[in-house]
C-alpha cells in the first residue's frame, strides 16, 4: 500500500438540509435517479505554502434533490460540501487538475453519500443510498491506458 498524491486535508459541510416527503408511496418505485438529482462539483486552486512541493485545492460539491410534488421521493435534500486537499504529484499523464477534480469530488461525494444514508436511516422512510456517479469529464477518454511494461533484468 501507498499514500494518493491527493490528501484530503479538511472537509466542511456549510450547509444540509434533509426533509421527509409526507406523499412518498413506499408501495410504488422511488423515482431517485430522475431529473431532480442534481450534483455540481466546482475546483478551484488555493495558495500552497510550498509550491514546489505540492498544490493546493478547493472543492465546492452541491447534492440536492427538489423534486416536484408529483415524483414518488422519499426525501428532499441539498447538501454543500467544501474539501481542502493537497495533490503531491499527479502521475505524469495527468493534469494535477483533472486528478483532483476526479478525485476529490469522488472522496467528497462518497462523505456526503454515507452522511445521508446515515440521517435518513433513522427516517420515516429507511436509508436513502444515493447511486454512484463518476466526475470523469466527457472529454476524458474512458479506455483504460495500456499497461506500462517494466524491463526485465538480464539473467547472468
Amino acid at each position: 500500500m501507498k499514500l494518493s498524491p491527493l490528501q484530503l486535508m479538511r472537509y466542511l459541510m456549510p450547509e444540509i438540509t434533509c426533509a421527509a416527503n409526507a406523499s412518498f408511496d413506499p408501495a410504488r418505485t422511488a423515482d431517485v435517479c430522475n431529473g431532480a438529482f442534481h450534483v455540481e462539483s466546482r475546483l478551484a486552486p488555493m495558495e500552497s505554502k510550498s509550491p514546489q512541493d505540492y498544490s493546493s485545492w478547493s472543492i465546492d460539491l452541491d447534492l440536492s434533490q427538489q423534486p416536484d410534488e408529483k415524483a414518488n421521493v422519499p426525501y428532499h435534500f441539498h447538501v454543500k460540501l467544501v474539501g481542502l486537499f493537497r495533490c503531491n504529484a499527479a502521475p505524469g499523464d495527468i493534469a494535477p487538475e483533472v486528478l483532483v477534480k476526479i478525485n476529490g469530488s469522488s472522496v467528497l461525494y462518497g462523505i456526503a453519500r454515507e452522511f445521508l444514508r446515515s440521517l435518513t436511516a433513522v427516517g420515516p422512510w429507511g436509508d436513502l443510498l444515493l447511486p454512484t456517479v463518476s466526475f470523469c469529464p466527457d472529454d476524458v477518454s474512458q479506455e483504460p491506458a495500456p499497461p506500462k511494461k517494466k524491463p526485465r533484468k538480464a539473467l547472468k
